[in-house]
């Protein structure tokens, strides 16, 4: 399944204790509403009250509760960000927490930005597959997951409470139709320099009872061998794309999706492939993890110009809690699901911490620091550890190598960062960027594997999201993302051996027609 934002559930309840720190924190559960005062002695005189001091309240800056649907498998995601907060949870419509999470140590202070949790999936219908969870149809998983207003509480950093709220829907859409690449028996040829993918506008229901509101589509491309991945979020009216010239290379097999997304987030997804030239033969399937291997573990730095932050992402097949360890034997990181969760199993999670902006200029509203090398400090390279469970009680292990190698900022060229936007042909706009070649501090040589180039349209907001071979420093922004008079947000992301990034921001504006 494609694996994008993400959310969780009631009658089953997920608890995610999230101890992201140098050390375990002690005892710092959260309770609401169920504080025992201690018992006072009487006395004959009374004290008045101290003045209560306000709590600063502020809103999260997103909340997402979704379904993601495909044609045999339905699961439920969820996703947040918020400013340098360090406790959420999530309640449902009948007041009944459904994900929680809580951090301690040294994190306590430095905050977390983003989240996204995936859960396992549910096939359907039931034909007896061991390696599934099975349910009998859509409307088993629904009743799950009541609609409602699910609610996000948290806690900022400093003092102070985060609240949000989203709608959760069951209103699917109906599985989009793809048109090419048609989705035969073999894969349709696709010229890479001219590949065109088409489909169907959507305009039911799953169910066929009735119309629905689709707001956009989502498109997604992946080249199997080696692995890279174009996301690309479109308007509800666009029913092509344009695969950029630079993604696409001769005798290679892709897989697409096209991802259609209502008004409440819910999406549903068709899967199709093509290929670039008929001698381009199928990969073979990847090897099986074992069944004591998670599928992926990640622990690395994002750096821009003037932040730092080390961000996690783990995968794997129905776990249901994780510790990650740092080389000295400390606990960076720590989830655990409860209720039926512990027996439907999650699947991927995406942690980032709060960034330290660099140097120290006194701003409150950043955590500052004076060097990344003071940043470094807190995180030594080597080895982390990440173990878990599954829901049949298997122990997971896997390691990820943490390094301090950072790549230089990625120098653009076109759109030259400038005070005023460059103003560009929304017909004829092609990013373009130096090579990065030496390490951030220009000391030796860097392992540049791959760049990220994302271009988001900032009202509507939409997002491009492409990665490509070290050797590209182009990309032909497809021209059904591009809106004359539009202004647009560009990030290059150079992508070093161990998945450290560095990355180098610009703007433009499209030509009003």
């Amino acid at each position: 399944m494609v694996h994008k934002e993400s959310y969780s559930r009631t009658t089953l309840v997920l608890s995610c204790l999230v101890l992201l720190a140098m050390s375990a924190c002690g005892s710092n559960n959260k309770k609401r509403n169920n504080a025992t005062p201690s018992a006072q002695p009487a006395t004959a005189t009374t004290t008045p009250a101290p003045t209560a001091t306000p709590v600063q309240v502020a809103e999260w800056g997103v909340t997402k509760f979704r379904i993601e649907l495909t044609e045999d498998d339905i699961e439920v995601q969820t996703f947040v960000d918020g400013s340098r907060w360090h406790n959420l949870w999530v309640i449902g419509p009948n007041n009944q927490q459904v994900f929680g999470v809580e951090t301690g140590g040294n994190m306590l202070q430095q905050g977390l930005s983003e989240m996204q949790l995936d859960g396992w999936p549910s096939h359907f219908p039931i034909v007896g597959d061991p390696n599934h969870v099975e349910i009998e149809s859509i409307d088993v998983y629904l009743q799950l997951f009541p609609a409602g207003t699910y609610k996000f509480e948290g806690d900022i950093v400093g003092g102070g409470t985060l609240v949000g709220e989203t709608s959760f829907t069951h209103n699917l859409p109906a599985l989009p139709e793809i048109i090419v690449p048609d989705g035969g028996d073999e894969a349709e040829v696709l010229a890479p320099d001219d590949a065109v993918l088409e489909w169907e506008t959507v305009t039911e229901n799953h169910s066929g009872s009735g119309g629905i509101d689709i707001v956009g589509y989502e498109v997604i491309v992946e080249q199997v061998e080696p692995f890279r991945k174009l996301s690309i979020v479109l308007p509800p009216a666009a029913t092509t794309l344009t695969v950029p010239p630079e993604f696409l290379e001769s005798d290679q097999f892709y897989d697409v999706e096209v991802v259609a997304i209502e008004a409440s987030d819910n999406q549903t997804i068709s899967a199709s492939e093509f290929r670039t030239s008929d001698t381009a033969e199928a990969p073979p399937e990847p090897p099986a993890t074992g069944p004591n291997d998670w599928k992926v573990t990640r622990f690395y730095i994002e750096l821009t110009e003037d932040d730092i932050e080390v961000q996690s992402f783990i995968d794997g097949s129905r776990w249901t809690n994780l510790d990650i360890s740092a080389p000295g034997g400390g606990t960076v990181f720590s989830a655990d699901s409860a209720g039926n969760m512990r027996q439907q199993g999650l699947s991927e999670l995406t942690v980032d911490g709060w960034p330290s902006h660099f140097p120290l200029v006194g701003n409150p509203d950043h955590t500052e620091i004076e060097s990344i090398g003071v940043f470094l400090g807190q995180f030594p390279a080597g080895t982390y550890n990440f173990a878990g469970t599954t829901v049949d009680g298997v122990s997971l292990s896997g390691q990820a190598s943490f390094t301090h190698d950072l790549p230089a900022l990625p120098e653009i060229i076109v759109p030259e960062p400038a005070e005023d936007p460059l103003e560009l042909d929304a017909a004829n706009v092609v990013i373009e960027w130096q090579p990065v070649t030496r390490n951030y501090d220009g000391t030796g040589p860097i392992d540049i594997v791959e760049y990220e180039v994302i271009v988001e349209q900032v009202e509507p907001f939409r997002k491009l999201s492409i990665h490509l071979p070290a050797s590209a420093t182009t990309l032909t922004v497809p021209r059904q993302f591009l809106t004359p008079g539009a202004l647009y947000d560009v990030e290059i992301v150079a992508i070093e051996a161990s998945n450290n990034q560095t990355i180098s921001v610009s703007e433009f504006v499209t030509s009003a027609q």
